[in-house]
């Protein structure tokens, strides 16, 4: 669990706000950096598919709800992501990067 932030480019019509949930396949590294992006929207429902822009794979996908300015909208975007998980808050705290089992402030490997 954790929030992200993307920015990226692209074209299409497509002018709409949602609230949404996802799945990205495999681990946050998936969605992390460079994404390929395809929405479409029908009235207040918007469906997005992320794909890997190197290999042209589906690594995951959105389904949101909220309004929009056209009845039918769609657009592709490159995006770069960044993200910040539970787990990147406990090292922050912990003091470790969790990947060589050192410990943080209390010391314990």
């Amino acid at each position: 669990m954790g929030v992200f932030v993307s920015v990226g480019a692209g074209g299409g019509v497509n002018v709409s706000g949602d609230v949404f949930i996802g799945v990205i396949t495999g681990d946050i590294g998936n969605v992390s950096g460079t994404t390929g992006n395809i929405n479409v929207g029908l009235g207040p429902i918007s469906i997005t598919v992320i794909t890997d822009p190197n290999t042209g794979k589906v690594i995951g996908g959105t389904v949101g709800l909220g309004p929009s300015a056209t009845p039918v909208g769609s657009s592709g975007t490159v995006s770069v992501t960044g993200t910040f998980t539970l787990r990147d808050l406990w090292n922050l705290i912990d003091g470790g990067d969790g990947a060589d089992g050192e410990g943080g402030m209390d010391g314990r490997k």
